[in-house]
């Protein structure tokens, strides 16, 4: 009991729902969206995530009957500005939200409760968000992924470490055909030379006979 209360004086946002909680509130919040529908007007909340548009009407949030607009008040402004922001992302394609991180929790500007879900009550996270399934793994597969990534990156240390050896060996082997072409060069050079000197004809430089 008192963990509940120094809880609850931590919160920032506070829902606002009867005795039955989400499981009655929620068919009375869709209703409220076809009746605005059915006057010919598209709520503002109709293609919002459930969960976002769940937490707004929980937290005393309601919809402008005249125009379809959400009504956020003072203190949720900034909650829904970032909200139509994150959902601005998600239907360009900019940003994909998962369980981790989704528009509301953009919004809010804080991590879920660990394990809970947000506009649905007392709902897990494998059960809000059932795309998720697979993404859950128990610890033994955490240390299984994390043996293999530290195998991976061993094996990348050491074919990095035996793509250096292999390319000073490369270098040093072509540095050593390059001198040993530069001697094959000079000698050519000298006996070219030592050749040409031979077969030049001699010259006399005795005085003329008188």
């Amino acid at each position: 009991m008192i963990k509940n209360q120094e809880n609850a004086k931590q919160k920032q946002y506070h829902h606002h729902l009867g005795s039955g909680g989400y499981r009655t509130a929620i068919p009375m919040w869709q209703k409220l969206e076809q009746e605005i529908l059915e006057r010919g007007i598209e709520p503002e909340s109709l293609h919002w995530p459930e969960r976002a548009k769940y937490w707004f009407f929980s937290h005393g949030r309601t919809i402008d009957l005249e125009t379809g607009k959400v009504v956020y008040g003072e203190k949720l402004e900034r909650v829904g500005q970032r909200l139509e922001y994150a959902r601005g992302l998600v239907e360009s394609g900019t940003w994909q939200p998962n369980r981790e991180k989704d528009e509301l929790t953009y919004a809010l500007e804080t991590a879920k409760d660990g394990g809970r879900t947000r506009g649905y009550g007392e709902v897990s996270w494998e059960n809000g968000f059932p795309k998720d399934r697979p993404t859950y793994r128990s610890r033994q597969r955490k240390k299984e992924e994390e043996a293999e990534r530290l195998r991976r990156l061993e094996a990348m240390v050491m074919e990095s470490r035996e793509a250096a050896r292999e390319a000073i060996a490369r270098e040093k082997a072509l540095e050593e055909r390059m001198n040993e072409e530069i001697k094959r060069q000079v000698q050519m050079a000298v006996s070219s030379i030592q050749r040409q000197t031979a077969s030049e004809p001699g010259v006399n430089i005795s005085p003329p006979v008188s």
